[in-house]
C-alpha cells in the first residue's frame, strides 16, 4: 500500500481534459499539409515527441501542442520519437493541396515503450487528456 501511495505521489493522479483546436487550412496548393497531434501525455520527464519525415526532424508535439507542416507530394516515411524507446515508422503518400491528419500515441510496456503514428479522421479539434502534473 505504501508503494502505491508513493507511486501516485510521484506521477500525480489527477487528469485534465482539454480541447485543442486545429487549423485545417492547407499551407500550399502545390505541397501537402500534414497535421500531427497527441491526445495523451506520456508520463515521462520529457514528454515531447519529435516528428521525423524521411529521417529529417520536422518539429515537436506535446499533448497541448499539435504540429502542422508542409511536405512535398509523394511517398514518405514518418515516425515519432521520444528521448528513448522504439519508434514505429509508417509509409504515407501525400497529395498536393491535401491536408492529412495523424494521431500519435505511446504504448507503455514493462521495460520499454513504443511511439505510434496512425492516420486520423479530419477534424477541427481534438480532445486531449493530461494525466498527473500539467
Amino acid at each position: 500500500m505504501i508503494l502505491v501511495l508513493l507511486l501516485l505521489s510521484l506521477v500525480g493522479c489527477g487528469t485534465t481534459a482539454i480541447r485543442i483546436p486545429l487549423d485545417v487550412t492547407p499551407l500550399s496548393s502545390n505541397h501537402a499539409t500534414v497535421i500531427v497531434w497527441m491526445d495523451q501525455k506520456p508520463q515521462l520527464i520529457n514528454d515531447d515527441v519529435r516528428i521525423f519525415v524521411d529521417g529529417v526532424e520536422v518539429g515537436t508535439i506535446t499533448a497541448k501542442e499539435p504540429l502542422k507542416f508542409e511536405a512535398a507530394p509523394g511517398a514518405h516515411k514518418i515516425y515519432g520519437q521520444l528521448s528513448f524507446g522504439i519508434r514505429r515508422q509508417i509509409d504515407i503518400t501525400l497529395k498536393p493541396g491535401e491536408v492529412s491528419f495523424y494521431r500519435v500515441y505511446v504504448k507503455h510496456g514493462m521495460w520499454i515503450f513504443s511511439v505510434y503514428l496512425v492516420p486520423a479522421e479530419p477534424s477541427t479539434h481534438y480532445d486531449s487528456v493530461i494525466v498527473g502534473r500539467n
